[in-house]
């Protein structure tokens, strides 16, 4: 059991999918799309629209998805029933780590 997680750069979108038995990837059981989720950051060239581009699973259930686009790292609850990424408050633009990754410790 358990789900992997994928970011999507070019269009800004991230997406879970269910491991299967032996570790094979089952069905995509969500996908979110970042596209105007926030406005743009402050580098025009490099930031137009957003870029996921990593997706970690915390402890207590969160899934942190770190956007280029959108300058933030944006917060989802993982439903570990059904594999759904739900919306969680989110912090303001340009308050994300630089650059804008996320780890995860136990």
């Amino acid at each position: 059991g358990g789900y992997l997680g994928v970011a999507n750069y070019g269009p800004g979108s991230a997406a879970c999918f269910r491991i299967a038995g032996g570790g094979a990837i089952g069905a995509r059981t969500a996908l979110v799309e970042h596209r105007g989720l926030a406005p743009p950051g402050p580098d025009a060239e490099r930031q137009a629209g957003p870029h996921a581009h990593q997706v970690a699973f915390a402890p207590g259930g969160f899934a942190l998805v770190p956007d280029l686009g959108m300058d933030r790292v944006a917060v989802y609850r993982l439903d570990v029933g059904t594999g759904a990424l739900l919306p969680h408050p989110q912090r303001p633009p340009g308050s994300s780590p630089r650059p804008p990754h996320a780890a995860a410790f136990p």
